[in-house]
């Protein structure tokens, strides 16, 4: 799997706009580590749901107020709790909405965080674990814990020492799985392309083969 991992790399190195928002959101937690200023954190929740496509769509205000109320510095430090963090950030329900804040945020955010204990959640990512591993997509979906399980599995017997290429990878395949198999049903093109950036649509039209390359299961 490590070739695979590879042309995923080789993939993501062309998304030029995607270094260039990874890059500002490490560099911008780097410098605002702290969890302790309801206005900081509310730039960094800004940050993430902003060019990280997190879709909140609640007010961010309450969200940083809850978030500074966690004691998020100190889970950090002394490391522990870390999984149930990001379920309680996941799980909380605002004044005044009726969604959760979820999973996509809350693993993203801890991510930027701390991003040498966090993968990314992303349901792309389910889809191409679950693939891997052979386990129904529900085995994962907003389940931190399983999921975290998973691709600890897979980044440990690669031996890689962060998450990031495992992340690029597992966002990559999963989309690629999806527009295989939105193909082999036949669905109409505004339907076969929903949901997918235009650029990563150009992307599957220009480099076909090197996306198949990113399955390392022959079938």
């Amino acid at each position: 799997m490590a070739e695979n991992i590879k042309v995923a790399k080789e993939l993501r190195s062309e998304f030029l706009t995607w270094d260039k928002v990874d890059k500002i959101l490490i560099s911008e937690f780097e410098s605002h580590s702290r969890n302790d200023d309801i206005h900081i954190i509310a730039y960094k929740v800004e940050l993430i749901d902003k060019l990280y496509n997190c879709n909140l769509r609640m007010d961010k205000g309450l969200v940083a107020k809850f978030l500074k109320g966690l004691n998020i510095d100190e889970i950090f430090e002394k490391k522990t709790n870390l999984i149930s963090l990001v379920k309680q950030i996941a799980n909380q329900k605002l004044p005044n909405y009726k969604k959760r804040i979820g999973i996509v945020f809350a693993s993203k955010y801890c991510h930027f965080s701390s991003p040498h204990y966090f993968p990314i959640y992303d349901r792309y990512a389910v889809k191409a674990l679950s693939y891997l591993t052979k386990k129904p997509q529900s085995s994962y979906q907003a389940d931190y814990t399983s999921y975290k399980e998973g691709i600890d599995q897979l980044k440990d017997s690669l031996g890689l020492d962060s998450y990031k290429d495992i992340d690029i990878y597992l966002w990559l395949f999963g989309q690629w799985l999806l527009y295989i198999e939105r193909k082999e049903k036949a669905f109409k093109e505004k339907k076969l392309m929903n949901g997918f950036s235009r650029e990563i649509i150009k992307m599957f039209e220009e480099k076909e083969d090197l996306f198949a390359k990113l399955n390392p299961i022959k079938e």
